[in-house]
């Protein structure tokens, strides 16, 4: 994922991020019989493509989702385009973290 920041000031900041991403899932498989032992192993669920741009405290960004798992017979090979929405309520200049002093 890349980041590049548009415009920065005090209290705001502008970016325009993109990047890739996979999603990984565990493949288990059961035992059937008292013959057979369980399987598991680590495999891709999805590739994912997004882009998101911020501009103060709201978020739009647009992704893709290419399913990559044997569920990708359901969806005929076809991904999904997603959208998000975003509002940033407390941005991480208002965050604290408590620190004693002795």
């Amino acid at each position: 994922s890349l980041r590049f920041t548009l415009a920065q000031d005090q209290y705001t900041s502008n970016t325009f991020q993109i990047g890739a991403w996979m999603r990984l899932v565990n493949n288990y498989l059961a035992a059937t019989d008292a013959n057979s032992t369980s399987k598991s192993s680590l495999g891709a669920d999805a590739i994912i493509l997004s882009t998101r741009f911020e501009y103060q405290n709201f978020g739009i960004g647009f992704s893709y989702d290419w399913n990559v798992s044997d569920l990708k017979s359901a969806s005929n090979g076809n991904g999904a385009f997603e959208l998000s929405l975003v509002y940033t309520m407390c941005g991480s200049e208002n965050r604290g973290v408590y620190c004693p002093s002795f």
